[in-house]
């Protein structure tokens, strides 16, 4: 049906269709680029759903590389090389001459393997449900026993798991990670933004990198590709611990600290800390927009910094590390609004940095959630700060 419309419509097909009758290459070669296309989109149709589900990933560079790659090395490197170790039995010289055709073929197929793959085709996608990879798999078999209404189970699936995937919904949702000792926290808005504030770590076992281990698994299982907003509350191991490989792994479009180069970094401690010198670094070689915090609406978000405060003359707050603070209680303190909801990150500030936080009056009495202070230590958490909001749920990591 396909040949008699194009047929009618297109005289280059008639050309080509008159070419491929003439010439026996043509009726040899196209059959078998047929069947290589038809073997590439069967085991991506199978392969697909179980790569998203168990590596949160699908390779688009795969049915390419099958359909251009694959017939070099099936219908010209193993045929030419199979002729030749057997001519080589013979004459190893007649052989020899043929293997190195062979090999010719072979670096073509992998030059085209290694281009195919530098085009980056691998994206992170949510994982499917266990249902919907059961019915697809379900689909599969029975379009493999000739039950071609299956496709209409793929179809129906498929635009089932885009749609929960690409629309948006009206929900902010807002994951607190195991990283051991310190923080991570995921914020997705309504529209798939993602926000991360503070990457794990630990002052003591540094070798374990909760970046890669694990906020960068459970993004790509979310299905992002970029961060859009990556927030360090303050320089120490056990919150930036993770950066330097998120930025490995992801573009990240903009970076914000109160003390955003090792300058001015108020701790001598801290400048010499190797970890989040490397954190800046890995900012500065992607070109991430590295800057101090501001009023910012993401997606009806609101994320409103109010610390640590520099007040200008005319009273106006400047975010910014105060010189006579350590690092903790120059801590990013930052108020999430949502909703009529109000949720508040408090880094790690002690009593000093409590105290001026109360002082300033920025602290609005309606909270929801409070991210407590400090890992709610002894130096943290002061009757005085609690009372005066008054938490509906004080969260402590």
């Amino acid at each position: 049906v396909l040949q008699k419309f194009l047929s009618k419509h297109f005289e280059c097909f008639l050309r080509f269709s008159a070419w491929q009758k003439q010439s026996s290459f043509a009726n040899w070669f196209i059959p078998k680029m047929l069947v290589s296309l038809d073997v590439s989109l069967s085991a991506m149709l199978v392969t697909a759903p179980l790569c998203a589900f168990y590596f949160f990933q699908y390779q688009g560079a795969a049915p390419i590389g099958n359909l251009l790659a694959l017939p070099i090395g099936e219908l010209l490197v193993l045929p030419i090389g199979f002729l030749g170790l057997c001519i080589s039995c013979a004459s190893s010289t007649v052989g020899g001459f043929i293997l190195i055709l062979a090999g010719y073929f072979a670096k073509i197929m992998v030059f085209l393997t290694d281009k195919i793959t530098s085009l980056s085709l691998s994206y992170y996608v949510p994982p499917p449900s266990k249902l919907e990879l059961f019915l697809w798999m379900l689909a599969c078999i029975l379009f493999s026993l000739r039950f071609r209404k299956a496709a209409l189970l793929w179809l129906f699936l498929l635009g089932f798991y885009l749609a929960i995937w690409f629309f948006p919904n009206k929900e902010m949702r807002i994951t607190f990670l195991d990283v051991g000792q310190g923080d991570a926290v995921i914020i997705e808005t309504p529209r798939k933004k993602v926000i991360v504030i503070d990457a794990g770590g630990s002052l003591f076992a540094q070798s374990f990198d909760p970046g890669d281990k694990i906020l960068g698994p459970f993004l790509r299982s979310r299905g992002y590709q970029a961060i859009d907003l990556l927030i360090a509350s303050h320089p120490h191991a056990d919150h930036v611990g993770g950066m330097s490989s998120l930025f490995e792994q992801f573009p990240i479009y903009e970076f914000w600290t109160a003390e955003p180069t090792i300058s001015s970094i108020t701790s001598i401690a801290v400048q010499k800390n190797p970890i989040w010198s490397q954190v800046l670094n890995s900012a500065t070689k992607q070109k991430t927009l590295i800057q101090s915090p501001y009023p910012k609406v993401i997606d009806g978000v609101l994320f409103q910094p109010l610390a640590p405060c520099v007040f200008d003359k005319k009273g106006v707050c400047t975010i910014a590390a105060l010189k006579d603070f350590l690092p903790n209680d120059n801590s990013i303190v930052l108020s999430v609004q949502f909703a009529g909801r109000q949720l508040l990150f408090a880094g790690d500030i002690e009593n000093l940095g409590e105290q001026r936080l109360l002082k300033t009056n920025q602290i609005y009495p309606s909270i929801d959630i409070l991210k407590a202070a400090h890992h709610c230590s002894k130096t943290s958490s002061s009757d005085e700060f609690y009372k005066h909001f008054l938490p509906r749920l004080p969260f402590v990591r």
